[in-house]
């Protein structure tokens, strides 16, 4: 296994950027009134997803319209629930302008060496006023409908939708991610799975602006086409990069993301290639390189091997 070792002072420079916050339009709150079988009971389990939330609230810099249900205009919501993976709904949906809402929880999974699943919600709407549908479905990102939906979509607006993670899983919760020197080698690093998972609930292989970009075994996204100097290719499921695709975090080697697998002992940071097909699918992400938006790596990260274990879905 090889190793690239970081810089000390690049470390405490980003941790303090971090803790100091920074400027935003997009904000992800979670919801944990759906985790009934109490994986979240921990605080640190809390703050350790929290800081994955907060990483993308510093990427992405949309505007995004309020949801307002009221007399004659009401949204409901739907998501598949963290708890059981069964569908739910909220009737008379609301929620602030430029917030993305998340359910997490936790539950078993069939396949037990899944990590997580994480997607976007639906909505139904019962509407008096067509121009408040239309703001309701795009949150303003395009001027119409087909914007975000079906075959012409190129933006993506969502309400938020929910996360879920395996309650067997060996978990590692690190409440420093910038610094990856303590990852036990035995364990899952919880927030490696949470940026995936959130990516994933932000469009990320399961929305129209995504699908419209799929061709075959390739993603043609122009953004994405440009950091990896070609149509970056996909897993079977068209839903992920191929395992083994390599990208950067500011200038340093490491596996994608958004790939399917995760070694335990390691852990994965949104890449340039990662944020690049966000880009693609509609979102406004802040330039690249921003250290106030990229986790760095503490000590090291791993050029990974080939040879890894089918960990996050």
């Amino acid at each position: 296994m090889m190793w690239k070792k970081g810089v000390n002072a690049l470390v405490l420079t980003l941790a303090a950027v971090l803790l100091a916050g920074a400027a935003h339009a997009t904000t992800i709150v979670f919801d944990y009134s759906y985790d009934y079988n109490h994986f979240f009971s921990d605080e640190n389990r809390k703050a350790v997803l929290k800081k994955a939330g907060a990483f993308f609230s510093k990427v992405l810099t949309d505007d995004l319209l309020p949801i307002e249900s009221s007399d004659g205009n009401t949204v409901t919501a739907s998501f598949t629930r963290p708890d059981t993976g069964k569908s739910a709904e909220i009737s008379g949906f609301s929620i602030e302008a430029d917030t993305i809402k998340i359910f997490a929880g936790g539950r078993i999974f069939k396949n037990p060496s899944t990590l997580g699943e994480g997607g976007p919600g639906g909505y139904s709407i019962s509407y008096s006023d067509s121009d408040w549908k239309t703001k309701v479905i795009t949150r303003g990102e395009t001027p119409d409908e087909s914007g975000v939906k079906g075959e012409q979509a190129y933006d993506f607006a969502p309400w938020g939708g929910a996360v879920s993670f395996n309650l067997n899983a060996e978990w590692f919760f690190d409440t420093t991610p910038w610094d990856d020197s303590d990852l036990p080698e035995n364990k899952n690093d919880f927030f490696s799975v949470a940026l995936h998972e959130i990516a994933h609930v932000l469009g990320f292989g399961t929305c129209d602006s995504w699908e419209n970009l799929v061709n075959g075994d390739k993603f043609t996204g122009q953004k994405a086409t440009e950091v990896y100097g070609e149509n970056p290719p996909l897993y079977g499921d068209k839903s992920h990069w191929a395992k083994g695709t390599m990208s950067t975090v500011l200038g340093i080697l490491q596996e994608a993301a958004m790939d399917p697998s995760l070694t335990t002992g390691h852990r994965k940071y949104m890449t340039e290639l990662d944020l690049a097909a966000l880009d693609d699918i509609g979102w406004d992400i802040a330039p690249v390189p921003v250290p106030s938006a990229l986790w760095l790596l503490g000590s090291g990260m791993a050029i990974l091997a080939a040879a890894r274990r089918r960990k996050s879905s």
